[in-house]
């Protein structure tokens, strides 16, 4: 599947323009979820292989996750400010 390249800092400057335009930061962050979904096959590849479940490398990959998840939520929060 191939997909549009966006610069790493263009993302959010789209989001902000959604916000403009009405749509919800719920709705942006489902939009976040589908986002990584997209790009999962991309950054499979650049991924650890066979890290087993409850490693602390599984962990850190865990929280890293969150915390991007986290830090979206909030950097659109703050735009709103």
């Amino acid at each position: 599947m191939s997909s549009p390249r966006f610069h790493q800092y263009e993302i959010p400057f789209i989001e902000q323009e959604l916000l403009k335009e009405g749509f919800r930061v719920d709705d942006i962050l489902k939009l976040c979820d589908l986002h990584v979904e997209l790009f999962r096959e991309v950054l499979a590849s650049r991924e650890l292989k066979d890290v087993p479940r409850g490693h602390p490398l599984d962990l850190l990959i865990l929280e890293n996750q969150e915390i991007l998840k986290w830090s979206e939520a909030l950097g659109l929060y703050a735009s709103l400010l």
